[in-house]
């Protein structure tokens, strides 16, 4: 563990940063790692292809509705927030 397995308490954690060090790569690969997966997940293409999925969204309005609104927003905040120390607007 890292930040003295407190990483939530600690001065120099920032948001989405890995706090230990796997077994196969650092913690630095690995937040790497990890923001491209979010980042890749909340491409347009990858949203327009889940949007598309009629079981899930296109059963009625407001599925759709909410569907659009949280998707942008998690879609701005991946990389609002990356790296941001906790706290801090």
């Amino acid at each position: 563990m890292l930040y003295d397995q407190k990483w939530w308490l600690h001065p120099e954690y920032r948001f989405n940063q890995a706090a230990f060090n796997p077994k196969l790569m650092t913690a630095e690969q690995l937040t790497n790692a990890c923001h491209q997966a979010r980042s890749q997940f909340n491409s347009l293409p990858s949203i327009i292809r889940r949007f598309s999925d009629i079981r899930m969204t296109l059963q009625s309005l407001s599925r759709m509705a909410s569907f659009w609104r949280y998707t942008l927003l998690f879609r701005k905040e991946v990389h609002k927030k990356h790296q941001m120390r906790f706290g801090l607007k």
